[in-house]
């Protein structure tokens, strides 16, 4: 799977969730905007819909069926929700888990 592929999608998908935000509209969306804890794009709601919708995005562009939003990554403080960039590694291997 192409990592670069999966960032566009993750970021056009920022882009789409940070245009309903008020005060995420100006915010620049790139590899290193921070998704969720302190000074985060989303509150906890925020994020499993943002979570909710990359699964519908994935499954729909790429055909893939994956489940991102587990306990263990929703509960790890500095995991794959840090930024942006560190949440393609995250579905990257989740991409290549599902595989084996």
């Amino acid at each position: 799977m192409d990592r670069e592929k999966i960032k566009s999608m993750v970021l056009e998908c920022l882009r789409e969730a940070a245009l309903e935000m008020d005060d995420a509209r100006d915010l620049e969306i790139d590899g290193q905007v921070k998704l969720f804890g302190r000074d985060g794009l989303f509150d906890s709601l925020g994020l499993v819909s943002f979570l909710v919708d990359m699964e519908d995005k994935l499954a729909d562009e790429l055909d893939l069926d994956l489940s991102l939003s587990d306990e263990k990554a929703l509960s790890a403080h500095s995991g794959p929700f840090r930024s942006a960039d560190s949440f393609v590694d995250y579905i990257m291997g989740v991409i290549r888990a599902e595989g084996e």
